[in-house]
């Protein structure tokens, strides 16, 4: 017994000894990475501070670095916005950016940027723009920075970015035939179908005219189920649910269940509500079973939830409450009151004092 405890506490002392060891080693190491690339993350303090720092010290901060240690794409391109915005030179930042480090990385997409820095670079430049210059002016800017990014490889052909663009370019006064010509130009070189472009591209038409126009030139790039769909997803959009459900119920032809989660995950990526507030007012209209409401009922609470909307969140559980089998809802009931509960505020009484509420809480 006592060699046992021996053997025991030996083989104890040999495993304390190797944490040990790891842990220092691991500390070293962060230390020296730390060491390595303090110029990067002063760097990264400086951007932090973009808001209020001059652009001369971001640039010379930026300078100082890149003879230092390598700089991530993603900074570059930030700071070129940055520029943009400040009426500074953004391109020769780009370009002296990938003079240096070539773009054999980009080519396969592989550059560290991600689609939602791109997004924000674009949303930095245009802002900047409307406050300081008019739309269409603030339009050409942002497109013009876009261009380069394209071109230098920060980024390939993405469907969000086109929509944000076309959203811009929509706000700064482009008729449709401008948005056509403006969508061909940008979607050459797509690799995907681009149904959010799209989306927007169809809900600025003004005539069923237009509406055509618009559906011809598309059509070479989506598929006519999608765009199809799309037509339904711009009916809910302009708040004409009853409508689109009567059509529906004229032909026959109700929604699919693998439509509906199409409409749904479109709206919730989106971020529709209106669409999906649509389709929860009008559910009996649509005809929609269980399934098809847990599924809009779910989708709608987490949007609700995110926003802290909790006029909406009631109003689902009072919808909830009503319906015949409430099981079929514990999912969004549970989510209310979970949302409730993040934003310290009592949930509604309907998420507590049914019958299924307690039935629930008591498993």
């Amino acid at each position: 017994m006592l060699k046992t405890q021996e053997i025991l506490r030996s083989q104890l002392r040999v495993y304390l000894r190797f944490v040990v060891a790891t842990r220092d080693f691991k500390s070293q190491r962060i230390e020296s990475q730390a060491s390595t690339n303090e110029p990067l993350y002063k760097l990264k303090e400086i951007l932090a501070r973009a808001n209020v720092e001059e652009f001369n010290n971001l640039k010379k901060a930026y300078e100082e670095t890149s003879k230092l240690t390598a700089i991530p794409d993603w900074i570059t391109v930030k700071l070129a916005s940055i520029a943009m915005s400040r009426q500074q030179n953004g391109e020769k930042i780009l370009v002296g950016h990938w003079q240096m480090t070539g773009s054999d990385k980009r080519i396969d997409h592989q550059s560290d940027v991600t689609k939602e820095q791109i997004a924000a670079a674009l949303a930095r430049v245009w802002q900047a723009g409307c406050t300081q210059f008019d739309d269409q002016r603030s339009f050409h800017a942002v497109l013009n920075f876009y261009n380069q990014l394209r071109r230098l490889k920060f980024t390939p052909i993405r469907d969000t970015h086109v929509a944000q663009l076309i959203q811009y370019a929509i706000k700064s006064g482009y008729t449709t035939n401008a948005l056509l010509e403006l969508y061909r130009d940008l979607s050459q070189s797509a690799e995907k179908p681009m149904a959010k472009t799209t989306f927007f591209i169809l809900n600025s038409a003004k005539s069923e005219k237009e509406i055509q126009e618009i559906k011809e030139v598309v059509a070479k790039k989506i598929s006519s189920s999608t765009l199809s769909l799309l037509d339904k997803f711009v009916a809910l959009d302009r708040g004409k649910g009853p409508s689109l459900a009567d059509e529906l119920n004229r032909l026959n032809d109700p929604l699919k269940s693998d439509q509906l989660q199409q409409l749904v995950f479109w709206a919730s990526k989106w971020k529709r509500n209106n669409v999906l507030e649509e389709l929860f007012e009008y559910a009996q209209l649509f005809g929609f079973d269980s399934f098809s409401k847990v599924l809009v009922y779910n989708a709608l609470v987490l949007s609700y939830g995110k926003s802290s909307n909790t006029e909406g969140l009631r109003r689902i559980a009072k919808r909830i409450v009503k319906e015949d089998d409430r099981r079929e809802f514990s999912v969004a009931l549970s989510r209310i009151r979970h949302f409730y509960k993040c934003m310290n505020k009592q949930p509604p009484e309907e998420t507590i004092n049914s019958k299924f509420a307690h039935s629930e809480k008591n498993k």
